[in-house]
């Protein structure tokens, strides 16, 4: 078992920044199960999944066949790049489609305070 754990800018995870999705058996667990444990935990990200606008990223490599599991989803181009049967832990980073994105942040209500004089 690992800990599996998704990164991402502050605007795209509810402001938390990361999200700890426990331990897990990353020969059965899909790129498409972690999509899944994200958008149930952020509502924002529910809403961008189901647009395809959520990509997830390892070393530099997008993971975008959900129906791997994690462990076979996570390859680099040399064969060293491979998560280890015994990892203790994987970071998984998340992005956001930059037009989604900048949607979210026009909706996003004034963090201005007003002034009090």
């Amino acid at each position: 078992m690992t800990r599996l754990s998704v990164v991402s800018a502050l605007t795209n995870l509810g402001g938390v920044g990361s999200a700890d999705l426990g331990e897990r058996d990353l020969d059965a667990t899909t790129i498409g199960d972690v999509k899944r444990m994200v958008a149930e935990r952020f509502d924002d990200v529910a809403t961008e999944t189901e647009s395809g606008a959520v990509k997830f990223w390892w070393r530099g490599y997008v993971l975008n066949d959900d129906s791997l599991p994690v462990r076979k989803a996570c390859v680099g181009v040399n064969r060293e790049e491979v998560v280890a049967s015994d990892a203790e832990s994987l970071v998984l980073f998340l992005t956001v489609a930059e037009k989604a994105a900048a949607s979210k942040r026009r909706e996003a209500p004034s963090s201005r305070i007003p002034s009090l004089f």
